[in-house]
């Protein structure tokens, strides 16, 4: 993407900005009509699922100054759609929802260069989830003996753009995601998708869905 491009992407998405719920729905309505078989992905509120899913938009919009630094992130989570069962069809799919509810929220604003501009711009991180998606994920990776909760601290000091993004990502995935510590076994990660998926077994936990955190993941044994 050329600087204007970038430009244009990043002053045309501050206009959604101020209706970024409305634009999350239209979204998502959109998304569904093109594919409703795309519904099945995802769960739990879909309001909350919108507000995650335009700060990730914005994350990524703010770091098209500094491809280098989000690209690793997006790789990620390309390969992580993959096994989950996202095709390449599916991005398609989204690339249709966004471009037509950026159409309606921009109005005239939406002008050939600015769509041209936001086509490159999903293009170039679709094009990007994709490869890593079909790229083989290693499987002879030992086990690292850290506490688990110093993955972020040790993304922080190499690229905080980076960490913000992987974050942002993590807690819009429709699949559950936990983390905890490889010493003590205490829980250190819980993504929103998690928790929403807790609440449904909640009366059989000995804790609250959002009382998680913190808990040794033994709970979830009858006879740890």
């Amino acid at each position: 993407m050329t600087p204007q491009e970038i430009a244009l992407v990043q002053d045309s998405f501050k206009k959604v900005l101020p209706i970024k719920e409305t634009a999350a729905e239209l979204f998502y309505n959109k998304l569904f009509e093109i594919d409703p078989s795309l519904k099945k992905l995802f769960k739990g509120d879909m309001k909350e699922q919108g507000r995650k899913l335009m700060a990730m938009i914005a994350t990524a919009v703010g770091g098209l100054n500094k491809l280098d630094e989000i690209v690793p992130a997006v790789q990620d989570l390309g390969r992580r759609h993959k096994g989950y069962g996202v095709s390449d069809k599916d991005y398609d799919t989204v690339a249709q929802a966004l471009l037509w509810t950026l159409g309606q929220g921009l109005g005239d604003g939406f002008t050939p260069p600015v769509k041209e501009a936001w086509t490159k711009c999903y293009m170039l991180l679709a094009d990007t989830m994709k490869a890593a998606g079909r790229s083989e994920l290693k499987t002879d990776v030992k086990p690292v003996k850290r506490p688990a909760k110093s993955w972020r601290t040790k993304m922080l000091k190499k690229s905080p753009a980076h960490t913000k993004l992987f974050e942002q990502m993590l807690e819009t995935m429709p699949i559950n995601v936990m983390l905890c510590d490889i010493q003590d076994f205490r829980i250190t990660y819980v993504n929103q998708t998690s928790v929403d998926t807790l609440k449904t077994i909640e009366h059989v936990l000995p804790v609250a869905a959002n009382e998680i955190l913190g808990q040794c993941i033994d709970i979830f044994h009858k006879a740890p």
